[in-house]
């Protein structure tokens, strides 16, 4: 979950160094560095898919403790609404 953070963290300053030239978005001459920040989100849902079936292993074997489940589940759970908003606002891929 720390990598899936720091890829959200990534995405959205990369986001921020690309709306920041709008005229380059407008003239078509940066849209490779718009794809490539683009494949942060989609990594980072990648691995929140792996933590969800880490978490849900977790519950069903009993490892770690009580607090350590839930805290990985809200997180698993913020992750999951971070990425339906990103989907949302079509950030998530490249539907542009």
């Amino acid at each position: 979950m720390g990598l899936v953070a720091l890829l959200v963290i990534a995405f959205a300053a990369a986001m921020g160094a690309v709306v920041s030239k709008p005229e380059d978005l407008l003239l078509g001459s940066d849209f490779g560095a718009l794809k490539t920040a683009l494949v942060l989100p989609v990594i980072a849902a990648v691995l929140t898919v792996v933590a969800l079936f880490v978490a849900v292993h977790q519950w069903m074997t009993g490892s770690g403790s009580v607090a350590t489940r839930v805290r990985h589940s809200l997180a698993v759970l913020v992750s999951i609404a971070v990425f339906w908003s990103l989907n949302t606002w079509n950030l998530l891929g490249w539907k542009f």
